[in-house]
């Protein structure tokens, strides 16, 4: 016979029901949080990067290459036929203006330049010899010419006196007519001598004049060489660093062979290089970035080569602060040409989320939520991208890389 159960043995009973099932209501609770947490991801604030959106100067650019270059180097040539004698600086050396960098081998220029001393002494002497014989011959002309004026005054003073006494009947009409015949012979022997010094003056000027022009010609002769040899020191024109010189000494040299380089590292320019694509983009005198780690230099395209090499195009770009202690000797760089500016707009800045797509989507934080955000972006520069639709000045915009919840309309940020 059954009886009934003491009333704490009951109560006990209840009590584990109610913690039985207790315990099935908080797994239940834990189970749908961890599944919740699983369909619903979060981003840590600190891992991610935003940007405020706000108003200001936006650049399109397109990215190049770029190394940076001495703006000025000196280039030493070898100014005759030679070898070289002595290297007297290495490269890495630094010079100061006058400073010798190579000894050439200078004696066949010295034997020309003793040939060319010879032959202006023997200018200087056929002058002097041409002088002497043509001051000769013209003092002998001059001579005949006095001769022959005095013969002709006589003859004219006779002509003069048989007229009359042929007009008295002291003369014959025929040797009146045989002085007066005398007469006219002078005039013309006197007119030819006269011609005679005028043409031996003319000659003298013109062989005078082919002495000087001959002895001008060796004196530029001497004075070149003399230059030359000067120059066979190979001096530094200007301080600076040496960066190349020939590397051994006996090497033979042409008249024109570099022989020296020497950088000015007081000023840089970059040369770049960009793909051809861009060949209708870029034009001298476009501005142009140089980044150099997080400093930006500005400058523009100097200069561009005619030519495209490998699908490459090179161009120069003189920067406005060329001294920067930021600038070093074949440092690379990356290289921003602005081909479009705005100087007011709005924009955000440019990361892998706000790339300059036309068309995004980018997500915006508002409450700690990130919403998945339509825009439209305009033009895009290396640090800014402009907003033309979608956002508002002062949005919140993730800018790093978080293309794998694109699918997602919004985000918890924690």
């Amino acid at each position: 016979m059954d009886r009934p159960l003491d009333e704490s043995v009951r109560r006990k009973k209840t009590i584990k029901r109610g913690i039985q099932a207790g315990a099935g209501v908080g797994t239940a609770a834990l189970l749908v949080a961890v599944i919740s947490g699983w369909l619903s991801p979060s981003l840590n604030r600190q891992e991610i990067r935003t940007a405020v959106v706000d108003v200001g100067p936006v650049e399109a650019t397109i990215t190049a290459s770029g190394i940076i270059v001495p703006e000025s180097e000196q280039i030493i040539a070898s100014p005759i036929d030679s070898r070289v004698v002595h290297i007297l600086r290495r490269p890495g050396d630094v010079l100061a203006a006058g400073d010798p960098i190579i000894e050439l081998d200078t004696a066949t220029a010295l034997l020309a330049l003793s040939k060319i001393d010879d032959e202006l002494s023997l200018n200087a002497n056929s002058r002097s010899q041409l002088e002497l014989e043509l001051e000769s011959q013209l003092d002998d002309l001059r001579s005949k010419f006095e001769i022959d004026s005095l013969k002709l005054q006589a003859l004219r003073a006779k002509t003069e006196q048989l007229r009359k006494l042929f007009k008295i009947g002291g003369s014959s009409a025929e040797q009146v007519h045989q002085v007066e015949l005398e007469t006219q012979i002078a005039e013309v022997e006197l007119a030819q001598t006269k011609r005679n010094i005028a043409i031996k003056q003319k000659t003298l000027e013109a062989q005078l004049a082919g002495t000087a022009t001959q002895r001008a010609l060796l004196r530029k002769e001497q004075t070149e060489l003399r230059r030359q040899l000067n120059m066979a020191a190979a001096r530094a024109l200007r301080g600076g660093v040496l960066t190349w010189v020939v590397p051994q000494e006996g090497t033979a040299v042409r008249e024109g062979d570099v022989i020296a380089r020497i950088a000015d590292l007081s000023t840089f320019r970059v040369d770049a290089t960009i793909s051809d694509v861009h060949a209708n983009r870029i034009a001298a005198g476009m501005p142009a970035k140089v980044k150099i780690l997080d400093s930006v230099l500005a400058g523009e395209i100097t200069s561009i080569r005619p030519t495209i090499e490998n699908g490459i195009i090179s161009f120069g770009i003189g920067l406005r602060d060329n001294a920067s202690p930021l600038l070093h000797s074949n440092q690379r760089v990356d290289v921003f040409v602005v081909t479009a500016a705005k100087d007011t707009a709005l924009r955000v800045k440019r990361g892998p989320s706000a790339n300059g797509r036309s068309s995004s989507q980018v997500f915006v934080i508002r409450d700690g939520v990130a919403i998945n955000t339509p825009v439209r972006l305009g033009i895009t520069g290396f640090e800014y991208v402009e907003v033309e639709e979608g956002l508002a000045r002062g949005d919140i915009v993730i800018i790093s890389d978080v293309s794998e919840f694109m699918h997602r309309s919004k985000i918890k940020v924690r």
